[in-house]
């Protein structure tokens, strides 16, 4: 089977529950951390550019959240969702 990355292997290992966990739990510490800063008063471009960081951690919250771990697939799961070419 093909992987894209080494992330995607050892997701798909039998083990990659907990990496999953280890990696959620970092990626909500990280949110915790953006959200944290961006309710001081930032200068604009700050403001931008931390509210920019915390929406790739949630976005990287959401895919991870979709990955079924240890079942050697290749892909997150999907809910009815139809790949286009």
């Amino acid at each position: 089977m093909i992987r894209l990355t080494e992330l995607e292997e050892r997701l798909a290992a039998a083990d990659g529950d907990v990496l999953r966990n280890e990696l959620a739990a970092r990626l909500q510490q990280t949110a915790l951390q953006f959200k944290t800063r961006l309710a001081r008063p930032l200068p604009r471009d700050e403001f931008v550019a931390t509210n920019a960081c915390l929406q790739a951690a949630l976005a990287a919250q959401a895919v991870l959240d979709t990955w079924t771990t240890g079942t050697g697939s290749r892909f997150p799961t999907t809910s009815g969702a139809v790949a286009h070419r």
